[in-house]
């Protein structure tokens, strides 16, 4: 987990069938559901979702971790501090969160019952309003799903849009990583012309491509003109980032033809080889089938 949290929602099944004078044998291809996205400081995916029988807005960040709920919205729902999480950001300080659990949470039609959910502050964190919750990977656990693109749609998908998904794609492997509720999930990019490999964070959290400053080196990046930035983070951290734009092209490792050239890359001192964010994600349709430990990737 990288940052505190705030909570999240829940996802249904939308089913439609077509009517036709004779019935088709052929399976319907149609997702489970397809729900809008929209676009919160310039980074974030936001999604309508329903905690405990109470609508809001949630983040769907992939690199949270697991669900958070605001404090506001978790004493509107009657949800009790039930324990703490311990996680660590990217940076490596350590994070320490109230857990609750959520009767249910909600997302596109489908449900999960009695979810485990951290609870934080988030007023005043995001300029757009109603922001009370982040939905994480657990709730896809058993849940395909995909992200379509800037700003376009969460596909919620069935197996047989699923298939479709892995005709037209590629079939890329993933690691899981669990910390007690937490999940992330970690794919290999290939950076520069086969110069050098990284174990990425995928995080919808965040919107540049990060890597570790030992990349500098493996790259041959010169650093004279990046532009850099000193500051705090939320949590008081201080940090150094430098940013440049790679001259090399990154890919999938193992789908050298899914790469792109021109990346900004943000170079800091973390605990991970790097993370890679909604810039480079959302140029490609990307689906998370955690359940094979696969994503598939395809041009959009």
């Amino acid at each position: 987990m990288r940052r505190p949290l705030s909570a999240a929602a829940a996802l249904l099944l939308l089913a439609c069938g077509a009517s036709a004078p004779a019935p088709s044998s052929a399976p319907s291809a149609e997702p489970v559901a397809t729900v809008p996205l929209r676009q919160a400081s310039g980074q974030f995916h936001t999604l309508p979702v329903t905690v405990s029988g109470e609508q809001t807005t949630a983040i769907l960040d992939t690199g949270i971790g697991l669900a958070l709920v605001s404090g506001a919205l978790c004493a509107r729902v009657g949800c009790e501090i039930d324990g703490e999480f311990v996680g660590q950001r990217m940076s490596g300080q350590e994070v320490r969160v109230p857990l609750t659990r959520l009767a249910s949470l909600e997302v596109g039609g489908v449900v999960q019952r009695d979810v485990t959910a951290a609870v934080i502050e988030i007023e005043g964190f995001f300029p757009e309003p109603h922001i009370e919750a982040f939905v994480g990977l657990p709730f896809f656990r058993d849940q395909p799903f995909t992200i379509d693109g800037p700003g376009s749609a969460l596909v919620l998908e069935s197996e047989a849009s699923l298939a479709a998904r892995a005709q037209e794609g590629r079939s890329l492997p993933i690691r899981l990583h669990q910390q007690g509720p937490a999940l992330d999930t970690f794919v290999r990019l290939s950076l520069g012309d086969g110069q050098a490999s990284a174990e990425v964070l995928m995080d919808t959290g965040s919107r540049t491509l990060i890597l570790h400053p030992r990349y500098v080196e493996l790259l041959g990046v010169d650093l004279e003109d990046a532009r850099r930035r000193e500051g705090e983070d939320e949590t008081g951290n201080p940090y150094e980032r430098a940013y440049v734009t790679l001259d090399g092209p990154v890919a999938f490792e193992g789908a050298p033809e899914l790469r792109r050239t021109g990346a900004e890359v943000m170079f800091q001192e973390i605990i991970y080889d790097g993370l890679i964010g909604t810039a480079l994600l959302s140029e490609f349709a990307v689906t998370w089938d955690l359940g094979r430990e696969r994503i598939l990737v395809a041009e959009r």
